[in-house]
């Protein structure tokens, strides 16, 4: 079993199990009073009602978007194109039939009424949170390094 940290949430844990893809969503102080939060392994969301998921495993990183593992290599691609209306995620390894999710930018936290001088995109979607990870190296060696060093809350 591993841990993921809600994009969202603070007080979200996601339960995973890398091999069958079974994951519940519990709460952070209920794990931590039981003894039973682990190490965060990554970050998870749902697009669409689709878990998508960015966590390490066995010194890789991988992104899981619904029932399928995909380790992010020099084979993968990762794009989000549309207007936060009618955003998608597209997810191509090789040869393999691409996935892709349909999600839409609901909350936005860039605009008018929030001062904070370094909110990006990728703070309210995470589509492109993911796609900025994969893109640049060095922020995909510190997710990758945080991640397996991250000790239990």
């Amino acid at each position: 079993m591993i841990y993921l940290q809600s994009n969202k949430f603070y007080s979200k844990i996601l339960e995973l199990d890398p091999q069958s893809g079974k994951h519940d969503t519990v709460g952070r102080d209920a794990l931590t009073a039981h003894g039973r939060l682990g190490r965060i392994n990554g970050v998870f969301d749902l697009l669409n009602d689709t878990l998508v998921a960015l966590y390490t495993l066995n010194g890789k990183l991988i992104l899981r978007v619904g029932d399928r593992a995909i380790p992010l290599n020099e084979r993968v691609t990762v794009s989000v194109s549309g207007a936060p209306s009618h955003r998608l995620l597209t997810v191509t390894q090789g040869g393999t039939d691409p996935v892709h999710i349909k999600y839409d930018i609901r909350d936005s936290l860039r605009g008018e009424d929030n001062p904070t001088p370094f909110i990006d995109d990728e703070d309210s979607d995470f589509g492109i949170f993911i796609v900025n990870i994969f893109t640049d190296p060095a922020r995909r060696f510190l997710a990758l390094e945080h991640w397996k060093q991250a000790q239990p809350a």
